[in-house]
This record gives C-alpha cells, sequence and structure tokens, in this order.
C-alpha cells in the first residue's frame, strides 16, 4: 500500500459512469478518502452515500465527504450491523475485496443491507493479466506499493473465479468490463503469450480478453 497522497483519493471513472441514474443509497466499502462517493453526490444530489473505511486520516477525509462514514474493517461484525437491513440500493466495492482476508464471508453479510434489485458494482484486479504471467514465468513475484502487486493484498481473482465469488452470494452478474492499461505493450504482450495459451487447450478469443485486462469491473444484480 503506497503512503501517496492520492491513494485514498482516486476515483475510478469507468466504475463510476456504472453508478444507476437513480442510486438513491450507496453503501461503498474501502470508501478511502471519499472521492468517489463524493463525485456520485456530485452527479446525483439526492443520493446517500455511506463509506466505510479502516484507515484511519483517509476516513477522517470521507467523513466530511459523504453523508455516513462507519470508520473501522468491512469484516468486522460490529461494522456490519450498523448498516442495517435492506438499507441499500447500490453496493461499490473498488479496489478492495482483494485486501480482505475472506471476501467471500464478507459479501454474504452484506447480502442482508441490499434491497432486492440493487445494483452490485466491484472493480479486481486481474491475476491473469500479461505481466502476472510474465512474473510467474521468470519468477519475480515481488511486491509493490501499489498495482497488481500491491504488498497489502490477500486474494487474487480472475474474470472466472470472481464471478464465482458474485454468484456464491446469490447475485446475477449482467456485466463484465475490462479496463486496459498501456494499450501498445499489452497488444505486444498478449501477441507474445498467447500461443503458449492456444498451446494449453485455451480458446484464443478468451485467452486474449483474460491476458489483456488489468481490471475486471462486474456489474451485478440482487434478485428481487
Amino acid at each position: 500500500m503506497s503512503d501517496g497522497p492520492d491513494y485514498f483519493d482516486r476515483v475510478n471513472p469507468d466504475l463510476l459512469k456504472l453508478v444507476p441514474a437513480g442510486a438513491q443509497a450507496v453503501l461503498e466499502i474501502g470508501c478511502g478518502a471519499g472521492a468517489f462517493g463524493s463525485a456520485v453526490k456530485a452527479t446525483r444530489p439526492d443520493c446517500r452515500v455511506t463509506g466505510v473505511e479502516l484507515h484511519g486520516p483517509a476516513a477522517d477525509r470521507a467523513g466530511e465527504r459523504l453523508d455516513q462514514l462507519i470508520a473501522g474493517s468491512i469484516e468486522d461484525p460490529g461494522v456490519q450491523q450498523q448498516l442495517g437491513d435492506h438499507a441499500f440500493d447500490t453496493l461499490v466495492a473498488g479496489d478492495v475485496l482483494e485486501h480482505l482476508i475472506d471476501p467471500w464471508a464478507t459479501l454474504a453479510a452484506l447480502d442482508r443491507c441490499l434491497k432486492p434489485g440493487a445494483q452490485i458494482l466491484v472493480c479486481l484486479p486481474n491475476v491473469q493479466h500479461w505481466s502476472m504471467v510474465d512474473r510467474t514465468l521468470s519468477g519475480l513475484w515481488v511486491y509493490q506499493d501499489e498495482g497488481l502487486m500491491d504488498r497489502t493484498h490477500l486474494r487474487w481473482f480472475s474474470r472466472t473465479t470472481a464471478l464465482m465469488l458474485l454468484r456464491g452470494v446469490g447475485w446475477e452478474p449482467v456485466n463484465v468490463v475490462g479496463r486496459i492499461i498501456d494499450p501498445p505493450r499489452t497488444a505486444a504482450a498478449v501477441e507474445r503469450l498467447l500461443p503458449a495459451a492456444v498451446a494449453l487447450g485455451l480458446e484464443p478469443e478468451g485467452a486474449r480478453r483474460d491476458l489483456t485486462a488489468f481490471q475486471w469491473i462486474f456489474q451485478a444484480v440482487k434478485p428481487v
């Protein structure tokens, strides 16, 4: 985890544009300094945003920007109890689930907080990204201050296993978006690795898709 001033103060534009226009009650877990929630409120003045954040200084800043801030870990049952039943129509988890000890149990616990028909938006790093394949083949699994090898990551997900995570809670994925970083370098790396993926029996277009995405954004719905 970086100590840089903007680490907790970023807005993912691809995630932001998926927040429903009619959202009225948004829960953002791992809200950082509240930049994302603030951006939601800027375009939806009637929307109430509740954030949960463990990092003290970031939580203090978020408390100034959001309608409600709960300081603590979203994995803490005491924090979860403060959220209420069927209180939110939208859940946002941007680059946070990979930092949790048990994201499966956490999402299952949060299900009761969501209204039927609620929208769930999740952004996760992609463990199948070409750079992760390169790291594995070279043996240089070296942690960094941020990015795919952020030293505070505890869990790793591919597109397939992230879909399993969401479906395991009973939520239905309706949209998957791959975020691409440095397209020229990515394209060259994918062409280099694609023959090996095909040799392993993977379908070419699926392998290309999974090697290309730096992060996955998932949009899911809680059944009515």
